[in-house]
């Protein structure tokens, strides 16, 4: 640690000799013309890793408590998902292959476009998802009202740019023959329920194997959703447990990353060799004791140079840091929630893209077992219909309709519960790293005043 010392002071005395050289030209005005020496720029850095600690903590914290809350949520949108799939309601008919077309589905065009046409099919066949006015990435935790953790609302995945054409695409009658998407989902769905139910009433349960089992759950299912909502919830949510948990599991450090590189990155571009020359050299040794009791806030404040003479007032390097912190917290603000929101929108395009490979095995399971297994082929030998016709091919292709439907509404439905909580868990993660450098900033330099712009 000697040896740092030794370092910092040479490289101070450099800077300062710089400065008090009346014939070196390079340093005008702030001095910005100046690379910081590496061993201030290691000052930075420790001083701002000092952060860490707390904000990881906080995070984390929140992060447990969104996972909780989402997963107590699950059975009572499970059993939505299935009531609204078997009673027809056109919001979970939104077809989405990709996320932005899932986002488009659900974003309110009149955020978008004034076009009276898309809003009037919003309204009709809209998702339904709550209108949360959500924060810029300029705003200040906690200034908004957020939906709480396991309530629906937007993903921060999806392109922008491709919204209002993927909506038009969306609710156009003219691109689909004169018929909204959702409502033809719809009636391809309703189509494949009659013929399932039908075929159930009619089958001989001594051949067809699971297509008939399958189909006389299709039948129940029909007559009652939420039954078998509460039988396939507990595996369901099982299994969304897992795939939150391994998404984010490193979530708390890599948000705590690029919160501290954007704290880093604004002090060595607003930190001048200029304000070092004037002002650093003698506090090296002083800020140097209160990083190493950074613990203390009383050593803390009395090792900050010049702060002994003035007490309370902010000196030396650390205050110079600290008041570069409580001048900059705005402009961190923006750049460290535009980097949290592209997390967090992976984490949803992942989440979108695995979930009905993980929802498949617990609803085969409580559908009676799959369908399209090979032993189902035995079904066969007792489908003939004359002219290669079999009933039970026939009777597969509905079903895989009516599973494939219920596995979107699932996953359409548990992404919009995780894009919620992304909202809200967004926002108070900036809300620990604000936190923490204001309780840090004042902790070095007790009584400056921490400043944030709307």
């Amino acid at each position: 640690m000697n040896s740092f010392f030794q370092k910092a002071q040479k490289a101070l005395e450099q800077v300062t000799d710089n400065q008090s050289n009346p014939n070196d030209t390079r340093d005008q005005g702030q001095g910005s013309s100046f690379r910081l020496p590496g061993p201030v720029l290691d000052w930075i850095d420790k001083y701002v890793d000092t952060f860490a600690p707390s904000i990881s903590k906080q995070v984390s914290d929140e992060i447990a408590t969104f996972q909780g809350a989402t997963l107590q949520s699950l059975e009572d949108h499970i059993k939505a998902v299935f009531q609204a799939v078997f009673r027809g309601d056109f919001s979970a008919f939104q077809t989405a292959g990709n996320i932005t077309e899932f986002r488009a589905a659900r974003e309110d065009p009149r955020l978008v476009t004034q076009d009276t046409y898309a809003i009037q099919q919003q309204a009709q066949y809209g998702a339904g998802v709550p209108n949360f006015q959500y924060p810029s990435t300029q705003a200040r935790s906690g200034q908004l009202a957020l939906p709480e953790y396991g309530t629906r609302g937007i993903p921060f995945a999806g392109n922008m740019g491709n919204i209002l054409s993927t909506q038009m695409a969306i609710f156009n009658p003219l691109a689909s023959g004169g018929e909204p998407a959702p409502e033809r989902e719809r009636n391809i769905f309703q189509t494949a329920v009659n013929k399932v139910t039908d075929f159930a009433k009619s089958a001989d349960n001594g051949i067809g194997g699971k297509i008939v089992a399958v189909a006389h759950t299709i039948d129940e299912l029909n007559i009652d959703p939420l039954e078998k909502a509460k039988q396939v919830a507990p595996e369901i949510r099982e299994k969304v447990a897992k795939v939150l948990t391994d998404l984010h599991a490193p979530l708390a450090d890599k948000l705590t990353l690029l919160a501290l590189t954007q704290v880093k990155n604004f002090l060595k571009g607003s930190v001048t060799t200029k304000e070092l020359g004037e002002g650093a050299m003698e506090s090296v040794s002083g800020f140097m004791r209160g990083f190493m009791k950074s613990d203390d806030s009383g050593s803390a404040s009395r090792g900050v140079g010049g702060q002994d003479s003035v007490p309370g007032a902010p000196g030396g390097f650390v205050g110079l840091l600290s008041e570069k912190l409580s001048d900059g917290l705005t402009a961190i603000r923006a750049h460290t929630r535009g980097d949290f929101r592209k997390v967090l929108g992976e984490i949803e395009e992942s989440l979108f893209n695995s979930l009905p490979d993980e929802l498949s095995g617990p609803l085969m399971k409580v559908l009676g077992g799959n369908p399209f297994s090979d032993d189902g082929q035995a079904a066969r030998s007792g489908g003939g219909g004359g002219g290669g016709f079999n009933v039970f091919d026939e009777i597969k292709d509905k079903l895989r309709t009516i599973i494939e439907r219920i596995q979107k509404g699932l996953r359409d439905r548990v992404l919009e519960v995780v894009s919620g909580g992304h909202r809200k868990l967004e926002d108070k993660a900036w809300g620990n790293v604000q936190d923490a450098i204001v309780t840090k900033v004042q902790k070095f330099v007790p009584g400056i005043q921490v400043k944030l712009e709307d």
